[in-house]
């Protein structure tokens, strides 16, 4: 099909304030280098290429299996290279991000945790599976800490389980997702709390239950939207089993309550949620007794769908629309983009050098993009409710070696107004 650039203003009335202000103008930014990490790259450690890069550099990181990384008050891009598979062992940190940066994090397996702190720009996280598998079981897979921009794509987060021994309590799994002053964006991330861990027990009485399930979601005085995803809270286990035949008297211990799948802390917490399915964690058994000098514990309680202390939550209406994009492309090479929406609806694309947050009632959501941006017309989506367009990107600026380019999708019709996917594609030189 052949797009068509276009001015929003030609469907959307001018009283819209957020697009009123908007000078739809296309300018490249200016990118850095690249620098390649791996076996026979000029850089064997990811943080030595992080550490040598400026603002507006790509760490393109081939296959292989890594340690933690910190970026610390850059603008840069740490990403997989095209059909790598890259594991980090360690702790990921992005801190002290000024505003009018931006931080992409993609492709990426992380064994333990990742950590956004004092982040005033913009942080794009897309296509990682955050395992926190050796993680402080009391910290989440995703920890995002006075953070203003930060958005989640296609991410698979998984709260650690609890740790105990014979002689202490089960702790509770951690939650997938902690927000706190915070604003965050997912779209089709999968969201797990991890499970509790099973309950020990002493004589005399004392309970030491098994540990609660993890949260899917915890914000606490943050704003986070979610949309297309599934946030389950982390399963209750079993209490300690007494063995209560004289003269030895362990008594059994309760279960532990299942996690909840999105929790509000704080006054100020405002989420909300599209088309996301929302499941408790199940609740863990009680300890059974031997012998008659004691009985059997109760069950924990079940977890819920919502939690509140503070705050609001709202459930929106109809469904989500989608973008898939390549993470990463050589320029030269054609660049896919699939939408995936109504039949009926008509579909655009905002494609941008730089990111930004703003909210939009009229569109329903949440503005990743920034100006100056080309406006890309797709059409009407026909009845397969899939529409694909073909870019072929230009060379990054001379000079330059890599440049980052946002991509949101809009959409309109049948009476949806709808901002919805926001992907990012690292474009690479083509001798990169």
């Amino acid at each position: 099909m052949n797009p068509i650039v276009c001015s929003f203003s030609r469907i959307v009335p001018v009283a819209i304030p957020m697009l009123a202000v908007l000078a739809f103008t296309t300018t490249a930014r200016a990118a850095g280098g690249v620098r390649h990490v791996g076996v026979g790259q000029p850089y064997t450690t990811i943080q030595s290429a992080i550490d040598a890069s400026l603002d507006g550099d790509v760490v393109l990181v081939s296959s292989g299996t890594y340690a933690s990384a910190t970026i610390d008050g850059k603008g840069i891009a740490l990403v997989a290279d095209s059909g790598a598979s890259v594991t980090l062992t360690g702790h990921v940190l992005i801190q002290n991000v000024t505003a009018g940066r931006t931080v992409v994090v993609s492709g990426l397996v992380l064994q333990t945790s990742l950590e956004s702190r004092l982040v005033a720009g913009s942080l794009r996280v897309s296509d990682c599976r955050i395992d926190n598998a050796y993680a402080d079981p009391r910290a989440a897979a995703a920890y995002v800490l006075d953070s203003a921009d930060a958005s989640f794509l296609r991410c698979q987060l998984q709260g650690v389980q609890g740790d105990g021994w014979y002689d202490t309590p089960g702790r509770a799994g951690s939650p997938a997702m902690y927000a706190e002053n915070s604003r965050v964006a997912l779209d089709r991330c999968d969201l797990r709390g991890g499970d509790g861990n099973p309950g020990g027990g002493v004589p005399p009485g004392v309970n030491l239950a098994g540990g609660s399930g993890g949260d899917g979601v915890q914000a606490r005085n943050s704003r986070v939207f979610l949309t297309a995803c599934h946030a389950t809270g982390g399963d209750g286990k079993h209490g300690f089993d007494g063995y209560c035949v004289f003269p030895l008297q362990i008594y059994p211990t309760s279960g532990g309550n299942g996690g909840v799948a999105c929790r509000l802390t704080g006054s100020t917490s405002d989420v909300s949620l599209r088309d996301t399915l929302l499941t408790p964690g199940t609740a863990g058994t009680g300890g059974v007794a031997v012998g008659s000098g004691c009985t059997s514990a109760p069950d924990g309680n079940p977890g819920l769908p919502t939690a509140s202390s503070g705050g609001t939550i709202a459930f929106l209406p109809g469904v989500a629309r989608s973008l898939d994009v390549d993470l990463v492309v050589r320029a030269g090479q054609p660049l896919v983009f699939t939408v995936h929406a109504q039949p009926g609806d008509v579909a655009f694309l905002a494609l941008t050098a730089s990111s930004n947050w703003f909210e939009s009632p009229f569109f329903q959501g949440i503005g990743l993009f920034a100006q100056p941006l080309t406006r890309v017309a797709l059409g009407p989506v026909g009845a397969s409710g899939t529409i694909t367009w073909t870019q072929t990107p230009a060379a990054p600026p001379v000079g330059t070696l890599a440049r980052t380019q946002h991509a949101q999708l809009v959409v309109l019709g049948g009476g949806n107004r709808m901002f919805a996917t926001s992907a990012t594609t690292i474009v690479l030189d083509s001798t990169q």
